[in-house]
């Protein structure tokens, strides 16, 4: 074989070997394709941890559905703070995305009126009925919080985690790149 021919065929897969490894290129894409598979691996996992999923049980007998959410709120309208649990019940964090109210009180006048909260003091006036401590009331109210608005839920939570694990930030990164989060 000629020395120019071999020289020409080397060039030529060169340039091929280099065009393909560039930005943009396929094998580049396809990186890019098993990156977002595993971003949205991760945003699954810290969904599957922190919102409670469609008709799950508690352990106070309501469940994470419409018809639980309507019992809560009925919940709210039939029980009373209960003597002594005051100041666990106006301690409790009820912050929503959508409002700015943050602790309920006991003059319930004062409280904000929309149905999410009314569902939120309804749980806690039933907990702490029950004895619950209050840290056990604020998860739950927290996981009834993340029901509500599971995609506010996910988005913090995924930024509070990417400030501790790299990879948890890169999926978020791709996946605001993508408009998933």
């Amino acid at each position: 074989m000629d020395i120019k021919l071999i020289a020409i065929v080397a060039l030529a897969l060169l340039l091929g070997v280099l065009f393909l490894s560039a930005p943009g290129s396929k094998p580049q894409s396809a990186s890019t394709d098993q990156s977002l598979a595993k971003a949205e691996k991760i945003l699954q996992q810290v969904r599957d941890e922190i919102i409670p999923a469609e008709d799950s049980p508690t352990d106070y007998g309501v469940t994470f559905s419409e018809a639980g959410y309507k019992a809560l709120m009925v919940k709210n309208k039939e029980l009373s703070i209960p003597a002594g649990r005051i100041a666990a019940f106006e301690s409790l964090d009820m912050s929503l995305p959508c409002c700015n109210f943050k602790h309920p009180s006991a003059d319930e006048t004062e409280n904000c009126p929309c149905g999410h909260h009314q569902a939120l003091y309804g749980l806690a006036k039933s907990l702490l009925s029950q004895d619950y401590t209050t840290a056990r009331v604020q998860k739950e109210v927290t996981r009834w919080n993340h029901y509500f608005y599971p995609k506010e839920a996910l988005r913090a939570e995924m930024e509070r985690r990417g400030q501790l694990d790299p990879e948890v930030k890169a999926a978020l990164e791709k996946l605001k790149a993508k408009g998933k989060c």
